[in-house]
């Protein structure tokens, strides 16, 4: 039999010590490194065994929500379904890679909030608020936007080469 591991994410919920310990273990949780060591045993029988215990363990703490596990393609639709939003730590951070600065993404929804800013969600979730007093343009759902970081917790929102807008996102 031939195990195929695809790169993924594994956090653990666990408590603060164990998470040093894990840091102090190439950052691999506990129970990660217990699949991993099972190869390590050279009669079958016992390795079987071993993989059989590990994997339930580690299915056992998914279920429960302990640990989550997540492919590439799952991280980075988390990651842009979080963008902007300050509570939502970037799961980058988790994989060893560079935060999000900004996304390329289409508007699906339109609107304005009791003061008159323009309001918009988009395609990659979320709702955006306009915070700065430019007046707004004809923005129309499927327009392409872009949106980056700015200063203070706040993002630019480009529409098709138009003057950004500074924008904060609601939810």
């Amino acid at each position: 039999m031939t195990l195929r591991f695809l790169p993924f994410l594994l956090v653990s919920a666990a408590p603060h010590g164990t998470l040093a310990a894990a840091q102090e273990n190439g950052g691999r949780a506990d129970i990660l490194r217990d699949v991993v060591a099972c190869r390590n045993i050279s009669a079958e029988s016992g390795r079987l065994a071993c993989y059989d215990r590990a994997v339930e363990r580690l299915d056992r703490a998914e279920r429960a929500h302990d640990v989550v596990v997540l492919d590439r393609e799952q991280i980075e639709a988390r990651r842009r379904a979080n963008f902007g939003l300050a509570d939502k730590p970037d799961l980058a951070a988790r994989a060893g890679e560079a935060d999000l600065d900004r996304i390329e993404t289409v508007v699906r929804g339109i609107g304005s909030d009791a003061n008159g800013k323009l309001t918009f969600s988009t395609d990659a979730g979320g709702r955006w608020v306009q915070i700065d007093n430019r007046p707004s343009f004809a923005v129309e759902n499927g327009m392409k936007v872009v949106i980056k970081k700015a200063m203070f917790g706040s993002y630019f929102a480009d529409f098709d080469g138009a003057t950004p807008l500074r924008v904060k996102r609601r939810d």
